[in-house]
């Protein structure tokens, strides 16, 4: 597939995008002073921009993304008559095969890129790194990309700690015993929001081992907040109790079968919440 865009007074390289799968590009005898805007052609392997106005050889740079680039034509602009030229153009187009009408061999090639080791050197590291930059980005977007898909895309921070307990209707009575703001607080949703975040790129299989993780770290959790209820209703027994309770609190905390119903009530919730999770669709797939 090509483009003819020669002999149009054209200024500026630019409406090029739809075009992906552009293979000749000819953009010969016009007025253009930079090569730009044509970031979307991978397939480009023949691209001519003859008798134009480019007079900073640092244009070619450019067309280093170009992996299947073979010929170019640059002839007839201001850089074509600097010295270094045609070395330059070698040097830092790797796989290019022509230049202008002159079709180069290994040896020259290989000259061009020892005269520009140092700087080639130089830009392979700097393109490399922002090679791994992009990897990383494009890492983090399909991460996120796969926790939406999985529902688990607010699993982070604050965000999963609400969705454990604003979800339970016992959370609030339990806040109110004495010991019990300091557990809520240490709630283990840091390595749940983990363990979940690695089941989803897990197979299934590898996911129940996961969960039942999950799972541990909602029954450690519960026979905390247990031994702590435990201990209150003990000196609320006893008449022990250090501070003065509301009398919502105090009613509650004459009644054990309330507490303990109430804690085996959240505990259930919590590992419903974890089954949920567990049985999401896109972490069964």
């Amino acid at each position: 597939m090509g483009a003819d865009l020669s002999f149009n007074r054209i200024k500026k390289i630019e409406g090029l995008e739809s075009l992906q799968k552009l293979e000749l590009l000819e953009l010969s005898n016009n007025r253009i002073s930079a090569i730009e805007n044509m970031d979307t052609l991978e397939n480009l392997t023949h691209f001519a921009i003859a008798n134009n106005l480019i007079s900073e050889i640092s244009n070619v740079m450019y067309l280093r993304r170009f992996k299947k680039l073979y010929q170019v034509y640059f002839f007839g602009n201001p850089i074509s008559e600097e010295d270094a030229y045609v070395m330059f153009i070698v040097a830092f187009l790797p796989t290019l095969r022509g230049l202008d009408k002159i079709c180069f061999d290994k040896k020259t090639k290989e000259k061009a890129c020892a005269d520009y080791k140092s700087t080639l050197d130089k830009l392979e590291l700097e393109e490399l790194q922002k090679q791994q930059d992009a990897e990383a980005q494009m890492r983090k977007e399909a991460e996120l990309k796969s926790h939406k898909d999985a529902f688990v895309e607010s699993f982070n921070g604050p965000c999963m700690f609400k969705s454990m307990f604003e979800d339970d209707p016992e959370a609030a009575r339990l806040s109110c015993i004495p010991g019990m703001a300091s557990h809520l607080q240490e709630y283990p949703f840091f390595p749940l929001i983990f363990l979940v975040h690695v089941a989803v790129f897990l197979t299934y299989s590898a996911n129940c081992h996961t969960f039942d993780q999950c799972r541990d770290l909602e029954k450690d959790y519960h026979l905390k907040v247990q031994q702590t209820a435990v201990a209150t209703l003990e000196k609320v027994a006893q008449g022990n109790l250090e501070e003065d309770e509301p009398d919502e609190v105090a009613m509650l905390l004459k009644d054990t079968n309330a507490v303990m119903s109430a804690l085996a009530t959240s505990h259930d919730n919590h590992l419903l919440k974890i089954r949920d999770w567990e049985t999401c669709p896109s972490l069964k797939g």
